[in-house]
């Protein structure tokens, strides 16, 4: 495979961004070789990490063009081939991004049952059995007109005010770090209490769930747990690692004694999910992008930390 449109700018590809593109490119055609099945694993784990730097499929982009490889993927950024891949049924395999996925972490298959891990699982259309139901079930428990009525009422517009509050008093003073870095308090503190309240409907006053949810979610960094590389963490306990199996099980336990939960019902329509499965997927769900993206997106929009430098952008 070769790259189809000529690049963004005149930035020229180095010899290494030449190599692993071409490399990729025909060991993806070839996955059955000795040298694809030996280089290729490695290639797509440690650029798969890289890959998570903002600028780092950017700069591939303009140098290499609107189609390249990374990580063990072909890349596309042409709009229309996007488009047409994005409203076609969806593969899904075991990839976030550019990044693997542990297939023995996710939700469900880690107690040895059905996957339950949406992010992995094909639409009915293309052959997968579960998704469309699984998903049907958490937008209809979860993402509804309750959840909208929580998001309004007076607990979450106190919860809202205070963080204001906290957060100009900190503009004030010079003394925004602790408000962005420390998770027992300001944007994290916030954030903890007041999805799990929107979402849940578990009380932000409950500094028992509270210290549980913020030690997983937040602190034990537990999103780890759901990528590859993660049982090694886990297994010598780097940086307590060890604690996250057995956190994730508590938080499952709060989710599903949630008041969101306290009716559900399995039906066919759901295509039966238990009400653990439920909760376990909803850990997940949480973990990786629930408390993820507002995170870093608040710390973006709230001035503590700078655009990416994007090569070629105005971003400042």
């Amino acid at each position: 495979m070769e790259s189809t449109t000529a690049p963004e700018t005149d930035i020229n590809p180095s010899l290494l961004d030449k190599a692993l593109n071409h490399f990729q490119a025909w060991a993806i055609e070839n996955p059955k070789t000795l040298l694809s099945r030996i280089l290729l694993p490695i290639i797509s784990f440690v650029e798969g990490i890289i890959g998570n730097k903002p600028v780092y499929l950017d700069a591939k982009k303009q140098a290499l063009g609107l189609t390249f490889c990374c990580a063990g993927e072909v890349v596309l950024g042409d709009f229309k081939t996007l488009e047409t891949a994005l409203t076609s049924p969806q593969a899904r395999d075991w990839r976030l991004g550019t990044s693997i996925l542990s297939s023995s972490h996710s939700p469900g298959i880690d107690e040895g049952d059905r996957n339950v891990f949406l992010i992995s699982l094909s639409d009915q259309a293309a052959g997968g059995e579960n998704h469309d139901a699984f998903r049907k079930c958490i937008e209809d428990y979860f993402f509804n007109e309750e959840m909208l009525i929580r998001q309004k009422d007076d607990v979450a517009q106190k919860l809202v005010d205070t963080l204001a509050a906290d957060y100009f008093d900190r503009i004030s003073n010079k003394a925004l770090d602790e408000f962005f870095t420390n998770d027992q308090l300001g944007w994290m503190g916030f954030l903890i209490r007041y999805l799990h309240y929107v979402i849940f409907g578990i009380d932000p006053n409950d500094q028992g769930k509270i210290s549980i949810l913020t030690k997983l979610h937040y602190t034990q960094k537990g999103t780890l747990h759901y990528f590859a590389g993660s049982s090694i963490l886990e297994k010598f306990n780097l940086l307590g690692f060890a604690q996250i199996p057995e956190l994730i099980e508590q938080v499952t336990t709060i989710y599903e004694n949630s008041p969101v939960l306290t009716n559900f019902q399995e039906s066919p329509k759901y295509n039966n999910m238990k009400r653990r499965e439920v909760a376990k997927l909803m850990v997940s769900l949480m973990s990786i992008a629930g408390l993820q993206g507002p995170l870093h997106g608040g710390k973006t929009v709230m001035g503590f930390q700078s655009l990416p430098d994007y090569k070629g952008r105005q971003t400042s």
